[in-house]
């Protein structure tokens, strides 16, 4: 089944973190547009913002969430620019195309996003739900990515 209109990035966002706390054993596939194609182990929540353009606080200024991957096999490479060395970052700027986890789909372009509230769904969700929650974020994964 093809979603008749477009999910919103952070909502997906969310539900991949969400099923990552709920599965923090789970092992990831992800993969991208141009055809580069990712196995990952660990997942953890960020966020980033447009603050190249805007000042926090002045008219514009936007704050989204990110899917940190960690890469332990790089399938099929491509140029991507979510990818800093073993790590994917995925939000509303770089959306994968499919994710999966151990087997299961949990968010496709093309069928929709099988989460809700962490949990996988049979059949893709229907109707959009507000999901945003306040996060800590995982110093030490931070700290890796700040050191590329």
């Amino acid at each position: 089944m093809t979603e008749k209109s477009p999910r919103r990035s952070d909502e997906i966002i969310d539900e991949l973190v969400n099923y990552s706390d709920l599965n923090p054993e789970a092992r990831y596939s992800v993969a991208f547009p141009a055809g580069d194609f990712y196995e990952c182990d660990e997942l953890f929540w960020d966020e980033d913002d447009n603050g190249e353009e805007f000042e926090v606080g002045e008219n514009g200024y936007e704050d989204w969430p990110v899917a940190v991957f960690h890469i332990t096999r790089a399938i099929q490479e491509a140029s991507n620019p979510a990818r800093y060395n073993d790590w994917l970052s995925v939000s509303r700027r770089h959306m994968p195309s499919e994710v999966a986890s151990d087997g299961r789909l949990l968010y496709s372009t093309g069928k929709g996003l099988f989460l809700d509230h962490g949990r996988i769904l049979d059949t893709p969700r229907t109707t959009a739900v507000a999901l945003r929650s306040s996060r800590s974020y995982n110093s030490h994964a931070l700290s890796l990515c700040s050191r590329v």
